[in-house]
């Protein structure tokens, strides 16, 4: 993995996973998977 990609990596780990609560929102479900109406985020409120 090239440096860029691990601190890209990393990056984003500490900036949605680390430290939030274990529940995941509609809109972190939206965020990860780039529409709303995405099937996994249909649960979500």
């Amino acid at each position: 993995m090239p440096a860029a990609q691990l601190d890209a990596t990393v990056e984003y780990l500490l900036a949605r996973v680390v430290g939030t609560s274990p529940t995941i929102t509609k809109a972190e479900c939206v965020a990860y998977h780039g529409r709303p109406d995405h099937p996994e985020c249909k649960n979500y409120r």
